[in-house]
């Protein structure tokens, strides 16, 4: 193992590579919800190569144990937290408005009480801040509070093994709670009135709008879509029809054939009127299944957002089918009552034509991987890095935004306005997840090497102190926030559920929400606190080393 070691530190670049390839295969498998993730298990790995003596010391020419400022992980840092600012800008504003300040309250109630109570156990158990921070961003199983409270603590090999203690405790306990809550407190996740049976975007958001297959009657042969006014007479909609073997989209001038099978979609009373005018019902497996490629169409016109899905009209007016919603990464069901968001992608079927239309009315297409402009980060991340090193003076004392806070800042109004004179800062979803990836598990590694010198030393110390602080101030925070998003805000269980996991940005907690109710209308929920807990849990950190210091 030592030859091996000597070998990686003389070739240093090779070293991280590994750390980031081996913490990347670790984190990604998962059993009943746990897992490590990419950024946890990179720092496994980190700690345990720099405990037995990985250093990159030669890739700066630096003596070991004083790496310069401008580093790899540096670099990562600056990617990952402009990356986290930038993915929150399209909601940050928007989820102020109506009844948004109640989930913007369960973010800031939760990030609060979890700040002040790993203020209060560091104090009570005389914890430096590194372990103090450490403590916080795993028990929130949050990443950006480690990342920021790095920039600010005199002890990041602590601060990253205190993270590495408590991060399974965060990940663990909040399984337990989602678990066990609900029953104790008598508010099932899979008891929410009209959620259990999804429908599609139409026009009565209330009712549930169902897809059957019809076959036509030989009189209706050589009729036209159009003249037939089937929107008129029965409310329904064709959505694909099959004949001879293939399955296609119409349009208004499409002519039928005695025999097709057209699936049609639209209430209960309307598809028995359908039936009368069209014929029987059939069943059609291959119809029922059978879908063009989507088009995925991003949410951009002020317009729009805002609108629910069922005032679009889109079967009606376009004839085009919402596949389903995605936001933030989690999937949708397009119901006729779901609220569109700036940013939100809609997976969309229809005739070319059609969807170019409704894509210029909505938004815009998602761009292809290819297109994405570089130029974007750069002079985004310099405008953060120049932003964090501005120093304004209050009352005497100097006052900055920081480096993580500048890139939070121009990360949220880049990724906001997405727009600067006539250049677009539109840039595809993959694209952003694998430049947040890549600057985590960067600045991740790097760290964890970093950190594994003083292994040894922070798992004989008083390690119960972490462990607990970590548990109390998940469990305190968890349970108190939960209590004021049903009793003070009024929130809906899975609304409560959904925002706290949005509170937490902990997208694990909410896919064990969604699985517990059998749908993701937490997801909502979820999307409407994340943006502003992206900005308090970044902060978070911080704050704790400043005050436990």
């Amino acid at each position: 193992m030592s030859w091996a070691i000597e070998n990686l530190n003389a070739v240093p670049f090779a070293g991280l590579m590994l750390v980031v390839a081996l913490g990347y295969l670790l984190g990604k498998p998962s059993w009943r919800g746990l897992t490590l993730t990419p950024g946890g298990a990179t720092l496994v790995v980190g700690l345990v190569l720099g405990h037995l003596g990985l250093s990159f010391a030669a890739l700066y020419g630096a003596a070991p144990g004083s790496p310069p400022k401008m580093t790899v992980g540096a670099f990562g840092f600056a990617l990952f937290i402009y990356a986290v600012g930038f993915e929150a800008g399209p909601r940050f504003f928007s989820t102020l408005r109506g009844s948004g300040f109640k989930f913007v309250g369960v973010a800031v109630t939760l990030n609060c009480l979890a700040v002040g109570l790993t203020v209060l156990f560091a104090r009570l158990f005389s914890m430096g801040d590194a372990s103090a921070a450490g403590a916080l961003a795993g028990a929130l199983t949050s990443t950006p509070a480690l990342v920021s409270a790095s920039q600010v603590t005199s002890n990041v090999g602590l601060l990253t093994i205190s993270y590495a203690l408590t991060y399974p405790v965060g990940q663990v306990g909040l399984l337990a709670l989602i678990a066990i809550l609900p029953k104790l407190l008598r508010d099932p996740l899979d008891d929410e009135s009209g959620a259990d049976e999804p429908h599609e975007e139409g026009e009565a958001g209330s009712e549930v709008e169902l897809k059957r297959a019809y076959r036509v009657r030989e009189e209706l042969a050589g009729k036209t879509l159009r003249g037939l006014q089937i929107r008129q007479r029965t409310g329904c909609v064709i959505t694909r029809i099959h004949r001879a073997g293939q399955i296609f989209l119409p349009d208004a001038d499409t002519e039928l054939a005695a025999g097709d099978h057209v699936y049609a979609a639209g209430h209960l009373d309307e598809l028995g009127r359908f039936s009368d005018l069209v014929g029987p019902e059939v069943y059609d497996k291959q119809v029922r299944e059978a879908l063009p490629s989507p088009r995925r169409i991003t949410v951009l016109s002020p317009k729009v957002v805002g609108r629910r899905l069922s005032e679009l009209q889109l079967i009606g007016r376009h004839g085009c089918l919402v596949l389903r919603v995605q936001r933030l990464g989690q999937w949708l069901e397009p119901t006729g009552s779901l609220e569109l968001e700036r940013d939100d992608v809609l997976e969309v079927v229809g005739r070319q034509k059609s969807v170019t239309t409704v894509a210029e009315e909505v938004g815009a297409l998602d761009l292809a991987l290819h297109e994405t402009n570089i130029a974007i980060y750069a002079l985004g991340i310099l405008a953060g890095v120049l932003l964090g090193s501005l120093e304004v003076r209050v009352l005497g004392v100097d006052v900055s935004l920081g480096a993580a806070g500048g890139l939070l800042l121009a990360g949220i109004l880049l990724g906001h306005f997405r727009r600067i004179g006539r250049f677009s800062a539109q840039i595809p979803r993959a694209a952003r997840q694998l430049v947040r990836d890549l600057g985590l598990v960067l600045f991740i590694g790097e760290a964890g090497v970093r950190g594994g010198p003083h292994l040894a030393a922070g798992l004989t110390g008083p390690v119960w102190k972490t462990l607990a602080t970590g548990s109390l101030v998940l469990a305190l925070s968890f349970v108190a926030t939960l209590l004021v998003a049903r009793k003070v805000f009024k929130l809906s269980p899975l609304d409560a559920w959904g925002s706290l996991c949005g509170a937490m940005t902990s997208s694990t907690a909410l896919e064990a929400v969604n699985r517990a109710a059998g749908h993701s209308k937490a997801t909502v929920g979820y999307a409407a606190s994340y943006a502003a807990a992206t900005l308090l849990v970044t902060i978070g950190g911080q704050v704790v080393v400043m005050l436990t210091r």
